[in-house]
């Protein structure tokens, strides 16, 4: 028996246009998160338009879950 493992392009992995995840965090997990955004920013880090995009989703939900 032999398996064939299909690699797909980035084009095909973003033919999905959003789905939801609920990924659960307590306060200090979402801290850390936002925490290396900063430290990403600060070094001028290279970040793709959908990884800035991710951070500020997180950002807002540590904003608006109460926990700054």
């Amino acid at each position: 028996l032999y398996s064939i493992t299909r690699v797909h392009t980035r084009q095909e992995r973003t033919m999905v246009e959003k789905l939801t995840v609920t990924v659960p965090f307590n306060g200090d997990e979402l801290y850390e998160i936002i925490k290396l955004y900063d430290i990403l920013r600060d070094m001028d880090f290279e970040l793709s338009e959908t990884q800035v995009e991710v951070f500020e989703k997180l950002q807002d939900a540590e904003v608006n879950g109460g926990f700054f």
